[in-house]
């Protein structure tokens, strides 16, 4: 998801995930192409990115391009959850 002002015309978007501990594209999507025809509006758009595995904890990075040029990024970190460990079941009392 992302929201635009100060746009006019028509426009082509992506967004890459990048998983930035390793420099790696992890996945991306695109819009079909876009008229703006009001800069003065805000613009909302929502991105699809399918399958999307993160392959590790560590710093990550949306991109977001118009056109193929570099318009904006939003870095974030992910970390891995230990899974909590099972409970021990207590075994049938005998009658």
């Amino acid at each position: 998801y992302f929201s635009l002002t100060d746009a006019e015309g028509k426009y082509t978007f992506e967004m890459q995930l990048i998983y930035l501990d390793k420099d790696q594209i992890v996945g991306k999507g695109a819009l079909p192409p876009i008229d703006i025809l009001n800069r003065l509006a805000t613009h909302d758009f929502g991105v699809n990115i399918p399958y999307l595995v993160f392959p590790g904890p560590g710093r990550y990075e949306f991109r977001l391009y118009a056109d193929n040029h570099f318009i904006t990024q939003k870095d974030f970190q992910v970390i891995q959850q230990e899974s909590p460990a099972p409970s021990p079941q207590t075994p049938p009392q005998p009658s």
